[in-house]
């Protein structure tokens, strides 16, 4: 008897990509751990001492606070706004004024 082996089509679809990927962990690992501690370059540095002098608080600390001053003159008025929408004028007894009479000025009540 034979052996037989069946393949599906995504089965070795896998394989390249492995390979693939096991030479570039191989390759950086290479170069990280051998090619590239080779290449340190030392530079001589000079030795550079840094004196900053204390911090003194100066003699005068004054801070200039602006007062408020006068107020000034009143501008000119300014154009007038455009005219509201006309009203409707409602009927007698809704308008506001004492029930059935039509004189009284809207808002005034009975009395008033």
């Amino acid at each position: 008897m034979g052996v037989h082996h069946t393949h599906e089509p995504g089965d070795s679809s896998w394989v390249p990509i492995t390979i693939v990927l096991v030479i570039l962990v191989v390759a950086l690992l290479g170069y990280f751990a051998w090619y590239a501690p080779a290449r340190q370059n030392t530079v001589a540095r000079p030795d550079i001492t840094v004196n900053t002098p204390p911090a003194n608080p100066p003699d005068n600390n004054t801070i200039v606070v602006p007062a408020p001053g006068a107020a000034g003159p009143a501008g000119s008025p300014g154009p007038a706004g455009p005219a509201g929408p006309a009203g409707t004028r409602a009927l007698s007894g809704t308008d506001g004024g004492a029930a059935g009479d039509a004189s009284a000025p809207a808002g005034a009540g009975a009395g008033g």
